[in-house]
């Protein structure tokens, strides 16, 4: 009996034992979510969030079917049933409207077929909403899920390694092989972060590059050439040399929840094989994983003061970044839009995946469901769901100047970007992705397990060991 076959037998003797738990699923669920959470230190008790998403899903969630509409009844072979989980964003759904066009599309080609089309936006701040992501990840695991999942990031996989070597997702290999002749070519890089033990659990559509946006004349300002910092440690010297002359600066834009959210997402730009299963332990003590450590804490530092609240930003006209595409338009006039891109240990950049689907093992229907990914594989779907978002990377072979040429005739560049200096050198570093992370989950726990360390209040080895015994929960759990 393999690790999701044991899960799932424990959630059926569950429920056939404690019939009652549906009329005091609230208390049970309170009082064994804090039994688990006593299990783990208090430092790493996030940082066991792999094991216990898993653990607390089987416990805490299976009262809740139809919070969302979802019920565990029979599938037929003739209906597919996909769901969609994004997270929410005042007034800007890209997820949806890429799933609309994909869904009537579909529908035009297999019309025998009965789709449904599912959605779940997700507030990652909402408590509630964590419990209802809880409720679906048990389901799935109970055998209930829908037959496609549609998900962006790592809101649903945060170990996606093992969840997929757990047996969650059914191998679509073979469907891929069928029809090889016919499948666009696809780039093999993007593809391998959603695959175990060579078999493809889970189709990457889309990523991104982080990248530093600012203008050129900022840059020069500062002494800062993008185009010069080609490497690893040509990006920690140029933050470290921003930072120590220009004190009254931050690097990520000018608050805490700012710094949370780049500083992650920088750390996987730069470190992607740090945190690759197959290492047996993190390499703390190396001299560029401790200078970057280091720079997190005078970040860290200068952002203190500054409220967590993303809305209370300093003026734009004070920043030195330019925090995301939407936020170009703070481009002053005479100013032209530039960005900096981290560099890995291998001189290209890092994509992060945005955008994914896969098919349930459990699932009645997978060649429908493989027909439905497919078909969200086509050019006006993968746009429909880039042009308002900031995933330009896709896993199309050889995209990057469709994409270019989208961006330039539906984006006003000499208004929003300020000319097309930015788009040319971003899709340029898209275009040189030389890995692709498709989590930064690990990422985000090793910088809070640092934090007592960045606020002087624990050393770096203190911190250091406590990042250790996470990553052998997270590794092995």
């Amino acid at each position: 009996m393999n690790w999701l076959e044991r899960w799932r037998q424990k959630a059926t003797n569950w429920l056939s034992d404690t019939p009652e738990s549906f009329t005091s699923a609230f208390h049970e669920k309170k009082q064994m979510k804090e039994r688990l959470e006593a299990a783990l230190d208090q430092s790493t008790k996030r940082s066991g969030r792999a094991a216990l998403v898993l653990a607390a899903a089987v416990i805490l969630g299976l009262g809740g079917f139809a919070v969302w509409g979802i019920s565990p009844t029979q599938k037929q072979t003739d209906a597919l049933r996909v769901l969609c989980v994004a997270p929410e964003y005042t007034g800007r759904y890209s997820e949806f409207k890429a799933m609309e066009k994909a869904k009537a599309r579909f529908a035009a080609a297999w019309p025998d077929v009965e789709l449904t089309v599912e959605y779940f936006f997700i507030d990652e701040s909402s408590v509630q909403n964590e419990e209802k992501l809880t409720q679906l990840r048990t389901q799935i695991m109970a055998g209930d899920g829908p037959d496609v999942l549609f998900s962006t990031g790592d809101i649903f996989l945060q170990n996606p390694a093992k969840q997929m070597a757990a047996g969650v997702f059914c191998d679509l290999t073979p469907y891929m092989k069928a029809e090889r002749e016919e499948l666009p070519s696809l780039k093999e890089l993007v593809l391998q972060s959603g695959q175990e033990r060579g078999e493809q659990y889970a189709i990457p559509l889309t990523y991104w590059v982080e990248s530093l946006n600012s203008t050129a004349e900022r840059f020069a300002l500062y002494g800062i050439d993008p185009g010069a910092v080609s490497d690893r440690q040509a990006y920690l010297d140029t933050m470290q040399h921003f930072l120590e002359q220009n004190p009254q600066l931050s690097w990520s834009g000018g608050n805490r929840a700012n710094a949370d959210y780049v500083l992650a997402q920088t750390f996987v730009s730069l470190f992607p094989e740090l945190c690759d299963l197959q290492n047996e332990s993190l390499p703390l003590e190396d001299a560029q994983v401790r200078q970057w450590l280091e720079l997190c804490r005078l970040e860290y530092e200068r952002v203190a003061a500054y409220p967590r609240d993303a809305s209370e930003q300093t003026p734009p006209e004070d920043q030195f970044r330019l925090l995301g595409l939407q936020q170009l338009n703070a481009v002053k006039q005479g100013e032209t839009a530039d960005c900096l891109v981290a560099h890995n240990q291998q001189g290209g950049t890092t994509g992060i995946v945005g955008q994914w689907a896969g098919v349930l093992a459990n699932s009645k229907n997978q060649l429908n469901g493989w027909r439905f990914i497919r078909t969200m594989l086509e050019e006006e779907v993968l746009w429909t769901g880039t042009s308002e978002s900031d995933n330009y990377g896709w896993v199309l072979q050889g995209s990057e100047n469709f994409v270019s040429q989208q961006v330039s005739s539906t984006k006003p560049l000499e208004t929003l970007y300020g000319g097309s200096l930015w788009l040319e050198r971003y899709m340029d570093q898209v275009g040189q992705t030389s890995a692709v992370v498709f989590t930064m989950e690990p990422y985000e726990t090793l910088l809070e397990t640092f934090q007592p360390y960045f606020e002087g209040t624990a050393s770096y080895e203190d911190c250091a060991q406590k990042a250790q015994n996470y990553w052998q929960i997270y590794r092995t759990e």
